[in-house]
Order: C-alpha cells, then structure tokens, then sequence
C-alpha cells in the first residue's frame, strides 16, 4: 500500500485560499496538516536535542520527519482590540513568540520542498531588489526613488508630470488598514518633510494605463490575468480599492515576455509568485512588484483559472 503524502500548511483555517489548496490535496489523496497559529486547538513541539518537531492539529498528529512537503501562508496576525491594553500587549508578546518559531521551521524541516523555499521567500519580498532583478533582465520599470531625503523626493516628484507613492513593506495600521498607491503632487509634499525623512517610500513616476495584469506563476505554469483597472473611477490608480469589480478576464502575455517572468521568477528563487505589471497606453509592459504570498482566489473565482489545483499538484511534486 502506498503511503499517502503528508503536506503541512502554516496559515490560517479562515483564509480561503488555505481550505481551498486543503480542499484541492484531499482531492488528490494527500494528507493536508495545517499550523494555524489562531488556533488553541494546534500545537507544536520542538525538542532540539533529539531533532523532534510534532504538530497536534486539528487534522491529526504527525512528526515533522514523516512530511512530503510544505506550503508558507502565513499572513500577518489578525487585528487586536486596541481599547483592551493588557490584551493589546498579551497578543503582541504571543504574535513575535510565534514569529520566533515559526521562522525557524522552514530551516529545522529542510528536507521537504517548501512552496516558497524561504530564504527566497523572504528576500524576494523586497521591492528594491526586486525591481533591481527585473531592471537587469531587461523589463522596464516605471521612473523610481526610493529615499527619505525630501530634497530628492521633491526633485523626483518634479520631473514628473504625474507621481505616485506606495509603502515598502505590507504593513497593517490597526486594527485592520494600509495604505493604498496614491497619486502625489508637490502640494502634496508641503510640510510633510518630518514624515518624509522618517523612513524610506516607494516614489515612482505615474504611468498612464491601457490595462493592467496579474501573472501567477506556479513553477513553470504561468496564469495570466488582464485587468481592466481603467474602467472605474476607483481602480485606476490602484485596482485593490475595488478588487472585486468586475474587471478580469484570462488572457496570455506576449511569448517574449512571459519567459521574462519565467526568467526573474527563477532569479527569485520562486515556486510560486504573483506579478502585477502594468501595459502602457503606449503597448510597453512595466514591470510594478512580485508578491512571493499573493493572493488568488477571487481571479480564480472571475476566470476559472485552476490556480488552487496547480499549487496543490506543485506541493505533491517532491
């Protein structure tokens, strides 16, 4: 009899995307485990001296030695009710004790595959790099700074006839909100020159849109989605402000193009990755970010594309 193959899950129950590759797995005849640090029903144990790990969940008991492979979905922890402070500071003290270990997982069980290996995983989330690797392999990238220095954000956002700024990292400001893309303007910049010097933003010069795209890239399967952000006032600057409207349909990139993906994904160290890029009104591809955690399922929902069953086919590869 063959045995089935154990893939653990580190994310959450309540994330969609979660059930559905589970879902997918079960199908497929595998064995899913998830690590859902939400729940007080999962455990995880690790003993360092005899190289044991063993998660009790809610899908059963399994000793780390006995997995087939792995996926990384973990989000960041859900919102705190910030008018309880001894509850604000019990769930701080637990979140960054549960980032400790989990962090350490990925290298304690490293004779399974990842989906993302996690150093890439990691690396791969930094968007000055990224756009440095997608710069060098020959995609084009909108006019960019990225700086605390007010003299050359003013001097960038001036030689534009139109500049946007987004945030560097996917930062939450409770309980549950970040920052979309904005548009900006040198009126903008009056006296925010304190804000500005206090940390490093994305600066780029505002590119006038025909469509825009999401390319899911799951090993070498590529899942190619046009969005028609240009057609609601919302959208235009950044779809996310009404990411379910309907603007999506499945289409294929340029052959040329798409191994340009393939290719930075693989300079990534990426299994899977999602890449927005914007086509010009003009015709020219620009590349925007890779996010190595992006989520899917609503494009899945709009389109068809089996994006859920390829990423649980990639997990049962190894």
């Amino acid at each position: 009899m063959i045995a089935r193959k154990i893939i653990l899950i580190v994310g959450s129950r309540k994330d969609p995307h979660v059930r559905g590759v589970r879902d997918d797995l079960l199908c497929l005849g595998a064995q899913p485990i998830i690590l859902d640090r939400y729940s007080t029903s999962d455990t995880l144990t690790i003993n360092p001296k005899s190289n044991s790990i063993v998660i009790e969940a809610v899908e059963g008991t399994v000793d780390c030695r006995d997995l087939t492979g792995a996926w990384w979905r973990l989000k960041p922890m859900e919102s705190w009710n910030p008018s309880i402070a001894a509850d604000q500071v019990a769930r701080e003290f637990a979140a960054r004790e549960w980032t400790s270990t989990l962090f350490s997982l990925p290298f304690l069980v490293d004779w399974v595959k990842w989906v993302n290996p996690f150093p890439a995983h990691i690396t791969a989330s930094y968007k000055p790099l990224q756009l440095k690797l997608a710069h060098d392999i020959g995609l084009s990238i909108p006019e960019t700074i990225i700086s605390n220095s007010f003299n050359h954000v003013c001097r960038e956002v001036t030689n534009h006839r139109e500049s946007i700024y987004k945030q560097l990292s996917g930062f939450r400001f409770p309980p549950d909100q970040f920052i979309f893309t904005n548009k900006i303007s040198n009126a903008d910049l009056c006296g925010e020159e304190e804000s500005i010097r206090r940390c490093p933003s994305i600066f780029q010069e505002l590119i006038a849109k025909k469509v825009e795209w999401r390319i899911t890239v799951i090993g070498d399967n590529v899942f190619s989605v046009r969005i028609e952000s240009q057609k609601f006032d919302d959208t235009k600057v950044d779809w996310r402000r009404a990411q379910l409207a309907n603007m999506y349909a499945a289409d294929r990139l340029p052959a040329d193009l798409e191994m340009r993906i393939l290719d930075l994904h693989k300079q990534l160290g990426l299994t899977y990755g999602a890449y927005d890029l914007i086509e010009s009104i003009t015709g020219d591809a620009i590349f925007l970010e890779c996010n190595p955690g992006g989520q899917w399922a609503w494009l899945e929902n709009a389109t068809g594309l089996p994006i859920t069953r390829s990423l649980a086919a990639q997990l049962l590869s190894s």
